[in-house]
């Protein structure tokens, strides 16, 4: 056994496999500690400890990480643009959704502020995770433990101002985690290409996962594929960059943006910086348009439902693909006014908002 310095096992137990870690788990931690570091290519400067906590634990530590990392003014005021662009119901109050939802998903987590990797356990009323389900939520728990040995993970968590830049680093969080987890449970190696389905089918398993969770399966589309873009986007931007940077850690070259998690070409071809852009905020005007733009079936195309002020100025404001308007022609807006919701309506791959300025009959999107 270990010596009580939690040093890592050098002596296999009887049936060749390594000696067991002291405390919970011991035995499963000390078992994935070298298929972690296998398939990372990193290897850990001192094991994790490991303890356990109940369902009621791991809720009082989502409200404090929650306080710590989403301000309570902060998402409150997430909230209330999230609804008025149409993306969440008003019936929905997001902070205490989002701690439900997280509370059902998490088995077990690693807190970087204590370097302790915690399991859930079962109490009044619960059982247990599974013993398979367990091995899981290790593999993906010491996977983030050997992350923060090498990128202060907790710094990271206090990143503000900038939720684009945010979520790029949690995608490569997440998504190694992700990656590397189940590169151990395939054996490792290049397991994906030689599944059937390849990294498509995997993708898909890790969907069809999440939606068996009550809780999930409730929540507007905006919420789920947030959640899952860390963990599906983050997985494959890991997949590419081990193939283009062999040898190489992802945690060196972090992206600045959700566009280079989603073309890692971006980054890893040709560094495509990101830029910001400010745009002025619109003015007032006269409601000009309303409605649909129909083909000849009398279904929405183009720019499906959409709406058009002119500012008195010479330029006019093109606003489309809602799921909902709020004015009508001919009516008066001021600045500040919501006129429409935001949608998927007409030619569109997925709910946004394409906001177009024309003048003197020369359309230039923005």
């Amino acid at each position: 056994m270990c010596s009580s310095d939690l040093a890592l096992p050098t002596a296999l137990a009887c049936r060749g496999e390594p000696a067991a870690l002291p405390g919970p788990y011991g035995a499963e931690v000390a078992k994935a500690i070298p298929q972690v570091e296998k398939v990372s290519g990193l290897r850990f400067k001192t094991p994790p400890k490991v303890e356990t906590r109940s369902r009621d634990e791991l809720r009082s530590f989502l409200e404090a990480k929650f306080n710590e990392e989403q301000p309570a003014l902060e998402m409150a005021g997430e909230e209330r643009a999230y609804k008025l662009f149409g993306l969440l119901p008003d019936s929905i109050r997001l902070r205490p959704f989002l701690l439900s939802l997280l509370a059902e998903q998490v088995v077990g987590y690693y807190d970087p502020a204590t370097k302790v990797l915690y399991v859930v356990r079962g109490g009044s009323g619960s059982k247990d995770p599974p013993p398979e389900v367990v091995t899981v939520t290790i593999t993906h728990e010491l996977a983030h433990a050997l992350q923060d040995q090498y990128l202060p993970l907790d710094s990271l968590s206090k990143l503000h101002g900038d939720n684009d830049r945010t979520m790029a680093a949690q995608a490569v969080i997440e998504g190694g985690a992700t990656y590397d987890q189940l590169s151990v449970m395939l054996g490792g190696g290049n397991m994906f290409a030689r599944m059937p389905g390849g990294w498509d089918r995997v993708r898909q398993m890790i969907r069809d996962s999440q939606g068996t969770m009550p809780v999930f399966a409730t929540a507007p589309m905006f919420i789920r594929e947030t959640l899952l873009f860390p963990y599906l986007s983050g997985a494959e931007f890991i997949r590419q960059f081990r193939e283009k940077r062999q040898g190489e850690s992802p945690l060196t070259r972090l992206p600045a943006s959700t566009e280079q998690v989603m073309h890692p070409g971006k980054l890893l071809d040709t560094v495509d910086a990101p830029l910001t852009v400010t745009l002025p905020r619109p003015d007032g005007g006269t409601v000009v348009y309303a409605g649909y733009s129909l083909d000849s079936s009398g279904r929405p195309r183009g720019y499906g439902q959409y709406v058009v002020l002119d500012h008195g100025n010479g330029y006019r404001t093109l606003y489309a693909h809602a799921s909902q308007l709020f004015v009508r022609c001919g009516q008066q807006v001021a600045r500040g006014t919501v006129i429409a919701a935001v949608g998927s309506v007409g030619k569109s791959t997925g709910p946004h908002l394409h906001r177009s300025e024309e003048h003197t009959s020369e359309l230039q999107s923005r």
